[in-house]
């Protein structure tokens, strides 16, 4: 079984445009390399207070990502459950029926999915990996039919034209706002509206990331791949950087370790203290150059698991999944060189959540 962490909309660190490329650059990769899902795992922070438009408009784009055939297949969880103050698990239960509501009539009662709590607890996360599991299931999302099979720009698709509406009106509120701005900057300047002239300057900011953002909904699927080999090459490359640094300073740091050691070793054979001295020695504790190579060999601990950890993230990265030619076979890394095998899980997480 493999668990698949993925982005979430309304991320202050990506934008929904960056967040839905990446997913249709994986998901494509996968159902060109014929890995099928078995279940998606949509998750929802109950210490939300309110369900805003934001929140609204990344669950809606969700189910359109699914379709209707894959809805047997999500179980939605509100987590954070832990969180919560007594005082407040009455308010935490409503919103947790709130958001039941909203996925009730069409993909839990129609479409059989799932809605349950999830708290910290090991059992919660093991019905939930029980529940995919038994049912078996393999599963194509509309989305990644949609991108592959009918070959559709991502604004095309069910999921992008959402997005593409919702930035589309947001640019046009923007452009209003700007306009309207400068038709008053004449005045705004003559009477020392600084405050005025930020605002302009931050709302035509937000304009033009919001147009990118239009931009990259409009890209192709073939368009979408090669940014995205470019993103992945770059970064495997830093990792690669990385590793080698690490690893010269291991190589450093142990040649140093091994230096202490050895001539520790050649002071001990010829400078053994008199029966008078070791009283004395014992008092005043360790010696500097058993506490030196004490801090060597802890650093050349942490070192090697810098390095480790970096191997192990290299290598979970899906790197290099794609072929210049669609739904031709390619290797996906050491992950997905198994994946084919197993089952998959994706955890589409929302960071409304």
């Amino acid at each position: 079984m493999h668990l698949i962490d993925t982005p979430g909309f309304n991320d202050n660190r990506q934008s929904d445009g960056e967040v839905l490329q990446e997913l249709a650059y994986w998901l494509a990769a996968a159902y060109e390399r014929g890995i099928k899902l078995s279940g998606l795992v949509y998750l929802h922070c109950i210490m939300d207070n309110r369900f805003p438009g934001s929140a609204v408009r990344a669950l809606d784009i969700f189910k359109k990502m699914c379709g209707e055939e894959a809805f047997c297949g999500v179980i939605f969880a509100t987590t954070k459950w832990d969180l919560v103050a007594v005082d407040d698990l009455a308010q935490a239960v409503n919103r947790h029926e709130e958001f039941r509501q909203k996925v009730r009539h069409d993909v839990v009662k129609q479409g059989g999915g799932k809605v349950v709590s999830l708290s910290v607890a090991e059992t919660d996360v093991k019905n939930i990996l029980r529940h995919v599991v038994g049912n078996n299931r393999r599963l194509t999302l509309a989305f990644q039919r949609q991108l592959v099979d009918e070959n559709r720009h991502m604004y095309e698709t069910d999921a992008g034209r959402l997005l593409f509406n919702h930035l589309n009106e947001r640019f046009q509120s923007l452009k209003s706002m700007v306009d309207a701005a400068r038709r008053g900057m004449d005045d705004s300047v003559s009477m020392g509206r600084k405050e005025t002239l930020r605002e302009l300057s931050n709302t035509a900011s937000e304009m033009r990331l919001v147009d990118d953002d239009i931009e990259r909904t409009k890209a192709a699927l073939g368009e979408i791949r090669d940014s995205w080999e470019n993103i992945i090459n770059r970064e495997d490359q830093r990792l690669a950087l990385a590793a080698q640094q690490r690893l010269q300073r291991l190589e450093l740091e142990r040649r140093r370790y091994e230096t202490n050691e050895s001539t520790a070793s050649v002071s001990a054979d010829t400078s053994t203290p008199a029966l008078s001295d070791i009283s004395n020695i014992s008092s005043i504790g360790c010696c500097p150059s058993c506490a030196s190579q004490e801090s060597i060999a802890l650093r050349l601990q942490e070192l090697d698991k810098e390095r480790q950890a970096l191997t192990i993230r290299a290598g979970q990265r899906l790197s290099k999944r794609y072929t210049t030619s669609v739904r031709t076979p390619t290797t996906l890394g050491a992950i997905g060189t198994t994946l084919a095998a197993g089952q998959l899980i994706a955890a589409l997480a929302c960071v409304v959540m």
